[in-house]
Formats: C-alpha cells, structure tokens, sequence
C-alpha cells in the first residue's frame, strides 16, 4: 500500500482512501494518530450483518448513521471513537427519502432549484403514491419507458425517467452533492442504538480502478 497521498486541492485527496482518511482527521483535530482500529457498522441496519459494537449505555448498536467506527489512538495517549459516512459516487442517485415532495421541498429552502418535472420524476423513482405504474400514472414523456413494460410495478426505474429529468438530477447532485449530504445528515433520524453519530464524510469523487490511485473528499460534519 502507498504512502503518498496527494492533496489536490482543499478536502480533496487521491491515493488510498483510508490513508487520507486518517491523514485529514488527524490534521483536522491537531493530534497525530499512532494506531486505528476500525469497525464496520454500514450492514448493522439493512442487513443484520456489521461489527459488534455496544454503545455508551451497553446496548448492542443495531444501526447506525455511521458505516465505519474508527478508534483512534493518539500521540498523546489519548483516544476517541469516530463516526465515517462513506459515500460512494456511483449511489448519488439513490436517496433515502421520507417523500419526494420533502426532500425537494428541503432543496428549495437551501436554495437549490428543483423544476415540477424533476419532483414528479423523483416522486415515480421513489415510488410515492400516485406516481407508481400500478397506480396507472404515465409520465408525459414515454421515450425511455419500453413498450411492454414487464418491470415491478411499484415503482419507475432511474433509466425510465426522461432524459431532462435526469440530467437535471444528476446536475443538482452533483454540483450540490457536499451540500446536499451534509443536509441529509445533519437532518437525519438517528437509530435509537446510535451512539456514533458521523463525525466525518468519506466521498469516493470518481470511480477507479486501482484502491491506491482513489480521489476522495473528507469533510467534517460537525
């Protein structure tokens, strides 16, 4: 594994990910950290599956906001658990949502345009009532909808939405995506287990082939 790890600019990093992790946590706090453990706690709630962590109470985490528990060791001889959000930029599309309608409602507040077209077509991704095949609704434009749709019914798929309403998402996620992760977070409903609220943001930026040559941004949430 490589050393070197390149800051590109502000936040931003390339080579291996775990690397800038520590390297940006560490200058961010002012410690030098000698030794980290670290837990996977990303699968505890969809899956059952994830390190066995117990929380300030002794209660077993069953969720978690955070998908990595760093414990870190300091210099100093001090140590703290830290929480990691890990995002990945191939799942900027899929969006744990209440509604559709709050989370474009939440963008309009901050200040982030969202057209009617592009609430409707999140709303039939989403599969919100009212918007899902077997509620009989037929979006407008049906370029990119086959025919005999023979898919699930419950819900449209990302690639049957138009192509202006895709594009405007993936524009608003991607000159938003900081912006629009740190809302989400921040905004969140914590499991009840959850002790380890993130701390940081671990944002693969592009996707790569090789674990050593990553560009990645860490951010602090708090």
């Amino acid at each position: 594994m490589k050393d070197m790890i390149e800051c590109n600019k502000p936040n931003i990093y390339r080579g291996n990910p775990a690397l800038a992790l520590i390297k940006h946590i560490s200058k961010d706090k002012g410690r030098q950290i000698c030794r980290v453990k670290a837990y996977w706690l990303g699968g505890l709630a969809t899956a059952g599956v994830g390190a066995a962590i117990y929380n300030e109470n002794g209660e077993r985490i069953t969720g978690s906001k955070s998908d990595i528990l760093i414990d870190a060791v300091y210099s100093d001889g001090g140590n703290e658990k830290i929480g990691v959000s890990v995002k990945a930029c191939s799942n900027n599309a899929q969006l744990a949502l209440t509604t559709a309608s709050v989370f474009c409602e939440m963008l309009r507040d901050s200040g982030i345009y969202v057209s009617e077209e592009a609430e409707k077509g999140l709303k039939m991704f989403c599969g919100e009532r009212g918007y899902r095949p077997m509620d009989g609704y037929i979006p407008v434009d049906t370029k990119n909808i086959p025919c005999n749709r023979m898919a699930r019914p419950e819900r449209w798929y990302w690639e049957e939405l138009s192509d202006a309403v895709k594009k405007e998402w993936e524009t608003i996620l991607t000159v938003h995506q900081i912006k629009i992760t740190m809302m989400l977070l921040q905004c969140a409903r914590t499991y009840k287990t959850d002790s380890y609220r993130p701390d940081y943001i671990l944002h693969e930026c592009k996707r790569h082939v090789e674990i050593d040559d990553c560009e990645a941004a860490v951010m602090s949430v708090r």
